[in-house]
């Protein structure tokens, strides 16, 4: 039988050097980040219960980043 044609491309992405976003990409998330959470549309992601994020944070590309914020007398 001769071999099929397949239409899957395959990518290699390396987390630690990520492709620079577009003009047109950096403009939409920083469209996004200002907006107050009540305004973002989700209605298109499906419903996932909160044990699904749980587990989401357990994979192995989950790596938790320390954010430091200054308290009110700047330390």
């Amino acid at each position: 039988m001769p071999k099929k044609e397949s239409n899957i491309v395959k990518r290699t992405l390396d987390l630690k050097k990520p492709p620079p976003l577009s003009a047109e990409q950096k403009a939409r998330l920083d469209a996004v980040a200002s907006m107050p959470d009540g305004q973002i549309d989700y209605s298109d992601a499906p419903y996932l219960p909160d044990a699904a994020w749980t587990k989401a944070a357990e994979s192995s590309l989950f790596q938790p980043t320390l954010v430091k914020e200054a308290t009110h007398n700047g330390q």
